[in-house]
């Protein structure tokens, strides 16, 4: 059978720990939490436990946040019953529970539908919990949408005429094509994208409309303050949790120190925030701190009149806070991805900086938020947006601290090569807040293409295509111009995003660009990457002979300019154009030196690329084994690292490989997932892959019916957000199931 790869089944152990690291726990906090010791966690993840006690199954899923069919299926699996191989998650994983929203939850999956309702939006006052509601909803849609659900945050500083460009970005859409961009990413199947806090473009409404009424296959889960008034629009107004919702909610944050004797002072208090979710988790946080009938006096005193509820709520904690404490608030403001503590003292001068967020954690207006290499900081972001509408205007010289902040922190990440995996993590973390630097930059071109090219890399490993070439283009259109060096790196970077898009028209404007430079500048790098750059197009319109006359041009400039990481990528594009030109021989010798430099640099990623290439050298000399052996471990560089593409090359290979040897139900199996890997980021397949690989997987598809091929290549279903950290690049049961497969 076709299917008989894709019938792996996660083990309980790796189950329970796939779902304790969506939750960000470690085993000794899984153990505090459910009353179990830390032995017995591991035990259980390591294989030694396989079967537990329905009153264990539950307090580990009690602790682990589960509801519907996640936690129906854990506890399934925890006693004795096999859990299928789950589908990757396209959306954040909430930390905590939903409580209550049991009827919004049935009408909101109901509406959403493939087939029913286009357009739902859930308004309600800030903090009536719109977006965990919205969030959980998506998550049960997920298999209804073959996984093809999205999430599109809107922030306050979000300009609402780029609306298309925002939703075209969450599809993967090409930038600045409009709705019919957005058409062509969507297709004809459906997909739906959630929009969170739409209330801070609300006068993009129109522009919704219209993508919606140009791509058939979109529906749009809003969250807003304000209803859009757009015709066929379903509103579902969310209101207050019920008293026992409330009170349940209340006790589930108050950590579960509550006696059952507090509990007509629970509810006085939850009516006096209104029954709002994020009001009650926040005199909840104060609550653990406080004895409870002194808070509720407190709020009794000081927000009698509550209106709205939350930004009281939000004003109470800010207005205990001192003047430095506020100060120090409202620039933290500025970092939506929280902050560390250098990029804080850059805008906050002060010695007793700790002091204050001190201050600020004891008034839960701050939280801690260590990712494990530095100390971190995040506020809510009902907190954030309170302090942002308190200063429309942030003082200038704070955006060029915060600007400058940013620049020099890439700078330094760029140095880390041969820890791409660390500055990876360290950019995946930072990267709203450099978001956030990028948009204050945009008066200036050289500082925003000094930002953006920092950056280009790093977007094209992830997959982020379009947020990168967006950003180039903005400053390559700014005038006045950029300095030449940087806008010659700037149209480098750009080049090789538009490359992977397929955009050669772009390529070329950008490659003679890059040769006008050169000459004026007489700076050979620059020719070299123009060159390049004509020997990639060629590549692409299959003319070989005219790509190696360009690469090796290319490679003799490299070896004048003398630096050693331009002189190693020259010799794997020549390489890679000896590959084209059906020469695997000469391409082993190119990509061997390559290999070895990259090696010498400690560049992983490269090293990766080469083994890559050196596979389908080795495909080309009928040498299968050596291909496989080679596809293999550039596929495991590129999945330690989290990179779509490299991902995607190695599983392509892999598919040839089991294609020539006659394995046609496993290279349907490998294809089916490479293509929807690309899916995900809206990226080609590179020309020499498509050639090369592609003929050889055409032809083991020629071997079996077509139904029965199409059936094993729907085996993996990947969703961005599942892929788009990718470390590790999938959902770790997946991977799982893929290494096997790989493996057979």
């Amino acid at each position: 059978m076709l299917t008989e790869y894709g019938s792996w089944v996660a083990s309980l152990g790796v189950v329970l720990k796939l779902l304790r690291d969506e939750s960000g726990l470690t085993q000794e906090e899984l153990a505090s939490r459910s009353g179990l010791s830390a032995r017995s966690v591991s035990d259980i993840e390591r294989g030694l436990r396989r079967r537990l006690y329905a009153d264990t199954a539950h307090r580990l899923a009690d602790a682990l946040s589960l509801s519907g069919a996640q936690r129906d299926g854990f506890v399934a699996a925890a006693r004795g019953r096999a859990m299928p191989r789950p589908d990757p998650p396209a959306l954040p994983l909430p930390l905590n529970r939903l409580v209550g929203r049991v009827d919004e939850l049935a009408s909101l999956g109901d509406a959403l539908s493939p087939g029913n309702r286009r357009l739902v939006t859930i308004t309600g006052l800030g903090g009536a919990g719109k977006t965990r509601l919205a969030l959980e909803v998506a998550h049960g849609l997920l298999s209804a949408y073959d996984g093809r659900v999205r999430l599109l945050r809107i922030t306050p500083e979000q300009d609402p005429d780029r609306l298309v460009d925002l939703v075209g970005t969450a599809v993967g859409a090409l930038p600045g094509g409009g709705s019919q961009a957005v058409a062509a990413a969507v297709g004809s199947r459906p997909m739906l994208v959630v929009v969170d806090a739409f209330e801070h473009v609300l006068p993009a409404a129109p522009a919704l409309e219209a993508v919606l009424a140009t791509a058939g296959g979109l529906h749009s889960l809003v969250t807003s303050r304000v209803r859009l008034h757009i015709p066929g629009e379903h509103e579902l107004a969310l209101g207050p949790l019920p008293a026992q919702e409330a009170r349940e909610l209340f006790v589930d944050q108050g950590a579960g120190r509550l006696a059952d004797s507090d509990s007509g002072l629970v509810g006085e208090i939850c009516n006096l925030v209104s029954g709002l979710p994020l009001a009650i988790e926040l005199v909840a946080a104060v609550g653990r701190q406080l004895p409870l009938r002194n808070l509720r006096d407190e709020l009794a005193v000081g927000t009698a009149r509550l209106d709205p509820a939350l930004r009281d709520a939000v004003g109470w904690s800010i207005a205990s806070a001192t003047p430095a404490e506020r100060d120090a608030l409202t620039a933290a403001a500025s970092f939506p991805a929280g902050w560390r503590l250098d990029g804080l003292a850059a805008l906050v001068e002060r010695q007793d900086l700790l002091a204050l967020l001190r201050g600020l954690s004891d008034r839960s207006l701050v939280t801690d938020a260590d990712d494990g290499t530095s100390p971190r900081w995040r506020m809510l972001d009902v907190v954030r947006e309170h302090v942002l509408g308190s200063q429309p205007v942030i003082p200038e010289a704070r955006r060029s601290a915060y600007v400058q902040y940013h620049l020099e922190l890439l700078e330094g990440v760029q140095t880390l090569v041969g820890h791409e995996r660390d500055w990876y993590a360290q950019l995946q973390a930072e990267e709203p807040n450099i978001e956030v630097a990028l948009r204050w930059a945009t008066d200036d071109a050289d500082l925003l293409l000094r930002l953006a090219t920092a950056m280009w890399q790093y977007w094209q490993s992830r997959g982020e295509l379009a947020t990168g070439r967006r950003w180039l283009e903005r400053g390559l259109a700014l005038q006045p111009a950029a300095d030449s060096s940087t806008r010659a790196t700037a149209l480098w970077g750009l080049a090789w995003i538009a490359y992977h898009q397929g955009d050669d028209p772009t390529v070329t404007a950008a490659a003679d660009e890059l040769r006008r430079l050169a000459e004026a500048r007489g700076d050979g790098a620059v020719r070299r990457n123009a060159a390049t750059m004509d020997g990639i197009l060629a590549i692409a319109r299959s003319r070989p002979t005219e790509a190696l006359t360009h690469l090796e041009a290319a490679l003799e400039l490299a070896r004048r300019v003398d630096r050693p990481w331009i002189l190693a990528a020259s010799l794997l594009n020549l390489g890679l154009g000896s590959l084209a030109a059906g020469d695997p021989d000469r391409a082993r010798k190119l990509l061997a030196e390559a290999l070895r430099r990259f090696d010498a640099l400690g560049d992983q990623r490269f090293h990766a690329r080469c083994l890559g290439y050196l596979g389908i050298a080795a495909l080309l000399q009928q040498d299968t084994s050596r291909a496989s052996s080679l596809f293999t471990r550039s596929l495991n560089v590129f999945d330690r690292l989290g990179e779509p593409g490299g991902t995607a090359e190695g599983l392509e290979g892999l598919a040839a490989v089991a294609a020539a040897e006659g394995h046609p139900e496993k290279a349907a199996m490998l294809a089916g997932a490479t293509q929807r890997l690309r899916e995900t980021f809206a990226a080609r397949a590179l020309p020499v892959e498509s050639r090369i690989l592609g003929q050889r997987i055409d032809a083991a598809a020629a071997t079996v019916p077509p139904e029965d091929w199409a059936t094993a290549a729907r085996w993996f279903r990947p969703t961005k957000r599942s892929l788009a950290p990718l470390a590790p690049v999938f959902h770790e049961s997946v991977r799982g199931g893929v290494w096997a497969l790989v493996a057979v």
